[in-house]
């Protein structure tokens, strides 16, 4: 399975696209977050599921914070990583990631 991981676009797709297009055909597209009102743009241009959680910017998102997905047999946790404050270190980060 072939997954592009993309996140903190902020509104600005340019480089999405261009990933896009170099990693043709990708299976399934992950956001992190901070897509700014744009979260649609990435499930019309993509041909594939896309999977989102909002980010610290994503103010007016319905989108959860964290998701848990299965992708196969492994379940993937899915963040921005702003709920660990991983700006100051991963360590909370991969506490939960351990946890779920």
């Amino acid at each position: 399975m072939k997954v592009l991981l993309v996140s903190d676009t902020h509104g600005r797709h340019g480089k999405f696209d261009i990933a896009l297009e170099n990693e043709e055909p990708v299976d399934a597209v992950f956001h992190l977050g901070d897509f700014q009102d744009e979260e649609e743009y990435f499930e019309i241009f993509s041909d594939c599921p896309v999977y989102m959680v909002a980010g610290n910017n994503d103010f007016y998102s319905d989108l959860p914070r964290e998701k848990e997905i299965m992708i196969g047999k492994y379940r993937v946790f899915m963040t921005h990583g702003h709920m660990q404050y991983v700006s100051m270190n991963t360590r909370r980060l991969k506490e939960e990631g351990k946890r779920r």
